[in-house]
């Protein structure tokens, strides 16, 4: 994609950002749910402007092995 002079007009500096991310559940190294990463990961989201959105499918569920689903 070629940008154009519109595409350019349509750039605002230092705007706000607006919308959803999906969080995905961090692990230790022993398996357990890092609960610490998690909540850093929630504060980093929310200090970004972005609305966390928690058990939302990323796609992911396919490299979970049963007991993590």
């Amino acid at each position: 994609m070629i940008a154009t002079p519109a595409m350019h007009n349509r750039i605002v500096a230092k705007r706000s950002i607006e919308g959803i991310s999906a969080i995905l559940m961090p692990f230790d190294s022993t398996g357990r749910i890092d609960l610490t990463g998690f909540a850093q990961h929630l504060e980093r989201t929310v200090v970004a402007g972005l609305q966390p959105a928690v058990n939302m499918d990323t796609g992911y569920v396919h490299v979970l092995s049963p007991t993590e689903r």
